[in-house]
């Protein structure tokens, strides 16, 4: 599978979990290139791409996560790609399911694994309401893989699937870019309009990535600014008329409450 995979890191400043996220990618049950990207390169940074000889691009093109993944997104030219988060941890069975999976699908325009939440310690988190009601979410997305009208109606009532355990065909989408000026809700804003293009999306409901959720990560930053509820607003207009989005808001946003309640623990 060498050269049949890219797992690309999109990195911002310095993380404490980057070389565990790195070892995780080089112990993969097959082989795959791995990359690093970043716009704020540090020594760390720069040392750890050396010691573990991984290619590193620096741009100045940041400024917003989607800037920073897009131009992750378009160095590869394999034909698939995984975008991994500096914080997580993916188990050594990750990629080959998900590369085997595609495979046997050909034209599927992705794969994904179900997950866990861990925290600073890399200790895993006990799942609370909101991963519960997520898993629940993502069964009729892996009975119904070939519904872009059963996929529309899970992401009517938000986003249940973790972007970094996804693996993206990029034959079927080498030109996709991701949204610069949508932060807390890239990935679903992504999901949004990559359901519009026609082809399976294959989900393994066996947990094989550690999505590690702490003080300084992204998805924590942002929950904690109105930012986040307004995006949120966006998506939610985006399946149901204004009155309706804001029921179903206000229910969300309590759900998300329990991510910051797990980090405190």
């Amino acid at each position: 599978m060498k050269n049949n995979h890219t797992f690309v890191i999109c990195t911002y400043k310095d993380s404490p979990y980057l070389e565990e996220c790195i070892r995780a990618l080089e112990c993969q049950t097959i082989k795959s290139d791995i990359i690093i990207s970043t716009s704020t390169p540090t020594p760390n940074v720069e040392k750890l791409a050396e010691l573990h000889n991984i290619p590193l691009y620096t741009h100045n093109q940041g400024g917003s996560i989607g800037k920073d993944w897009n131009y992750g997104f378009a160095i590869p030219k394999t034909k698939y790609l995984t975008l991994a988060h500096q914080d997580d941890v993916f188990l050594k069975d990750f990629l080959e399911t998900n590369i085997t999976k595609l495979e046997e699908n050909k034209g599927a325009v992705l794969a994904f694994t179900n997950y866990s939440e861990i925290d600073k310690n890399s200790k895993i988190i006990r799942k609370n309401r909101n991963i519960k009601i997520k898993n629940l979410m993502l069964i009729p997305i892996g009975l119904f893989d070939r519904s872009s009208f059963v996929r529309n109606l899970i992401f009517s009532f938000g986003d249940p699937i973790c972007s970094p355990t996804i693996t993206y065909n990029m034959n079927i989408l080498s030109g996709f870019r991701f949204s610069e000026t949508i932060c807390a809700a890239i990935d679903w804003e992504a999901f949004y309009r990559i359901n519009k293009i026609r082809g399976k999306w294959i989900y393994t409901d066996e947990i094989l990535m550690y999505h590690r959720i702490h003080d300084e990560s992204e998805t924590s930053k942002k929950i904690e600014f109105s930012r986040r509820t307004e995006e949120e607003r966006i998506m939610f207009q985006k399946y149901w008329p204004k009155p309706i989005a804001e029921i179903i808001l206000r229910q969300y946003v309590k759900a998300q409450k329990a991510n910051i309640t797990a980090k405190e623990k």
